[in-house]
């Protein structure tokens, strides 16, 4: 789990000012808005230094006498060395910082050191109390597998799975080029870097994501009322993956004008591959398993029914070859990659296996 999962969540609202203030208008402000800290911001956003009520505590302290008017610039109350995060930070290593430096909140800023938010330690907590509830649930589920529905289900399920293998070999197609860089790499690597972006912009969120979407969230939505939380987690994962595969764009961008930041856009790579197969995951051995559980064979033959329509709008036959070619030309063009997951077998008919299966990239 990453910053921007939080921020997602939360908003990224955060309570600022520019230097030309003073330390009364922070005094203020913090209490005014109900925050433990304001940012210090530039006239382009770029943090310059943070205010809490222990840093006006101590500039008071400071004064002596009559001369401690609150008139003095923020500039004299604030903190310079500002420890922060990126959105593609992954919430364990920032809670780690934050406890290592004794902090309870930090500002999060992007690639240009502009301000993208806040993130606070019991933000921090909720989300990964939610991870640790999703693993219950996985752990529920292997113990007491769910029962087989019939061939619908098989077919539906295996449908998304191995469309989730193939968005997994192009994400291990990127991880594995961008690993190799020495530098900025050849025009022949850009073009490849570009349609994966393409493939990845373009195939989970015509394809993939409205079948989840639209027809297995929504059904199990309504069969198990219980299950919204979760399922909202999942959909606010495929916004922040959107957003992660924007940063990227930009990244590349970046890296093509300056070769010096190839180590940011191959961080940035990695963050985003780690965040899209962690959110797989999670599909295959959470909600599959729960989708089997509960949705009824009848739920199960019209999502079938709706994924064969060739003429479907979302998902149909014309649009899915174009993706197949793009595809082939990832895979072709990157053939050192190691692109093929582990053999998975299909859900058994005999309904003598379990539905939880592996999912190794």
């Amino acid at each position: 789990m990453i910053v921007e999962t939080v921020l997602q969540k939360k908003g990224t609202e955060v309570a600022t000012m520019t230097l030309e203030a003073t330390v009364a208008d922070a005094a203020a402000l913090l209490p005014a808005e109900h925050v433990g800290i304001v940012v210090v911001c530039d006239a382009e956003q770029k943090v310059v230094g943070v205010v809490t009520d222990s840093d006006i505590m101590r500039c008071v302290a400071r004064c002596k006498g009559e001369k401690c008017t609150g008139a003095a610039g923020i500039g004299n109350a604030m903190t310079r060395d500002v420890v922060t995060c990126k959105p593609v930070d992954g919430l364990r290593e920032v809670w780690t910082v934050m406890s290592d430096h004794g902090l309870r909140r930090i500002p999060v800023i992007n690639n240009d050191g502009k301000l993208s938010g806040i993130i606070n330690l019991r933000d921090i907590y909720w989300v990964l109390s939610d991870e640790k509830q999703l693993e219950a649930h996985e752990l529920e589920l292997f113990i007491a597998p769910p029962v087989i529905r019939g061939e619908h289900m098989t077919d539906v399920l295996e449908t998304l799975h191995e469309e989730h293998r193939r968005i997994g070999a192009v994400l291990e197609c990127l991880h594995h080029l961008v690993a190799g860089f020495d530098d900025v790499g050849s025009e022949a690597e850009i073009n490849l870097l570009t349609a994966i972006l393409d493939y990845m912009e373009a195939f989970p969120d015509t394809i993939h994501h409205p079948k989840e979407e639209t027809y297995l969230f929504e059904t199990l939505r309504r069969r198990k009322p219980g299950e919204t939380e979760l399922l909202d987690h999942l959909i606010d994962e495929h916004t922040v993956g959107k957003r992660l595969l924007s940063d990227l764009r930009l990244a590349l961008q970046a890296l093509h004008n300056d070769p010096s930041s190839l180590e940011r856009f191959r961080l940035a790579v990695n963050s985003y591959v780690d965040f899209e197969c962690a959110h797989m995951r999670r599909e295959e051995n959470v909600f599959m398993p729960l989708a089997a559980r509960y949705l009824k064979t009848e739920d199960w033959s019209r999502i079938d029914k709706a994924f064969s329509r060739d003429a479907d709008p979302l998902f149909g036959e014309e649009r899915r070859a174009t993706f197949d070619k793009l595809f082939t030309y990832i895979v072709e063009h990157d053939p050192d990659a190691q692109i093929v997951a582990v053999p998975v077998e299909p859900i058994a008919k005999d309904r003598t296996r379990r539905v939880r299966r592996s999912f190794d990239f």
